[in-house]
């Protein structure tokens, strides 16, 4: 008994005051120090600086974590650039062992290349609010590079017949690329130099602005060294003209840890919101309005008064890909319109008309003259694309001239087209 109670006190005298024994500590657990694993980087074929280390994007290494306390089962470690634990990405534990965890880390393809100073690794429970520690070096991220004897994509084609069998619409007019309606998915006939084996995956990014990662799974292997891939967009992805969407293959080599050279797609595509999807902002069910405010590419306009008017037979012209070029000319600028499409309608109806004060390159120059010499006369206006079609080929230089008709008809075919 003596014994016990000598224990007992020498645990009570130990431990502190606001902690009972056997619990863990108040203090949450954090990371003390970290070290990246100097034999990791052998495949990323670079040069080390003296401090810090360089990384290619997606190829994987390891780092070693000191924490100030033993790591809880259920713990998760999270990265990111800047101290923004929302935009952090988790990593898998490899290893832990006391105080001491064992990382492994994979810089995404679609991180830009250059040199960081602010990245923060986080540690913590999975609903609970994590502790971040801040690298204090440099880490240099470099483009990826693969090995010349890796497979390579030598083609790859957007398969149409796709579109009409999954939107049940008209496609958008686009003879070297095409439209994509966000939360939908599209498909690719890629042809390699090698056969894939069986267990390769596919990979799918937009290394540009906006920087999107996409979902895509293989879905057939034809025995040509070709392969079907279906892509599937985010129903929130950021809408907009992609002209840096990359390829690759993974799983490939004998230990299955090679990729493929990255292949970057030669042709622009348009994602657009998706008024056929449930839940959407701009959804319309099916029926005489969609057809009407969405799918109709001419339409009546009415200009005058209410005892002297007249009607115009319009051509919009929205699955054009004119229109799509001028529309997201319009929205560049603004990330939250890409996302937000009452954003995107507020920012196109502040744009299209010229203002030179504060709209120097709006679409079009108003003009209420009896007698127009130096332009065209608004009532000789029949249709957007002639319009956004000359906008566009003197570098956004606003045209003469219109009315209100005519602006108002600009601005039905840009936001119908997206």
């Amino acid at each position: 008994t003596m014994r016990w109670r000598l224990v007992l006190a020498l645990v009570l005298l130990l431990c502190p005051s606001n902690v009972m024994p056997g619990t863990w500590s108040a203090e949450p657990v954090h990371v003390c120090s970290a070290e990246v694993v100097s034999s990791s980087l052998k495949e990323h074929h670079a040069k080390q600086p003296r401090e810090g280390f360089a990384v290619r994007q997606g190829v994987p290494f390891a780092m070693t974590l000191t924490t100030n306390r033993r790591v809880r089962k259920g713990m998760v470690v999270r990265i990111a650039v800047h101290a923004d634990v929302d935009s952090a990405f988790e990593v898998p534990i490899l290893n832990h062992t006391g105080k001491i965890i064992t990382i492994g880390v994979e810089i995404p393809f679609e991180a830009p290349v250059g040199e960081y100073d602010n990245v923060y690794i986080y540690i913590g429970d999975v609903e609970g609010k994590p502790v971040g520690y801040h690298y204090p070096h440099h880490v240099q991220v470099l483009p990826y590079r693969a090995k010349s004897t890796r497979p390579s994509i030598t083609l790859c084609r957007v398969m149409r017949n796709h579109f009409i069998h999954q939107h049940g619409q008209r496609d958008y007019r686009v003879p070297l690329g095409f439209a994509i309606r966000r939360g939908e998915s599209f498909r690719w006939d890629i042809s390699t130099s090698q056969t894939l084996p069986k267990h390769s995956t596919v990979h799918v990014w937009s290394a540009g602005a906006p920087r999107v990662p996409f979902r895509a799974t293989i879905l057939r292997r034809l025995p040509s060294q070709e392969v079907v891939v279906e892509v599937h967009t985010s129903h929130d992805a950021p809408v907009g003209r992609y002209t840096d969407l990359h390829v690759l293959f993974r799983g490939l080599g004998s230990k299955g840890h090679e990729t493929s050279e990255p292949f970057l797609y030669p042709h622009p595509v348009y994602i657009v919101f998706n008024a056929y999807q449930h839940g959407e902002t701009v959804h319309m069910a099916e029926g005489g309005h969609r057809k009407t405010y969405l799918e109709d590419e001419w339409g009546n306009i009415h200009n005058g008064d209410a005892h002297d008017w007249n009607t115009i037979r319009w051509y919009y012209g929205q699955y054009e890909e004119r229109s799509l070029e001028a529309a997201f000319y319009l929205l560049g600028g603004d990330e939250k319109a890409l996302v937000d499409p009452l954003r995107a309608v507020r920012r196109i109806a502040a744009r299209v008309l010229y203002l030179p004060s504060t709209n120097a390159d709006g679409v079009i120059i108003p003009n209420w003259a009896d007698t127009i010499v130096d332009g065209i006369n608004p009532e000789e206006w029949w249709s957007s694309t002639g319009i956004l079609e000359q906008w566009l080929a003197t570098g956004h230089r606003p045209v003469k001239y219109g009315q209100c008709w005519v602006v108002a008809a600009v601005t039905c075919t840009l936001l119908r087209a997206l």
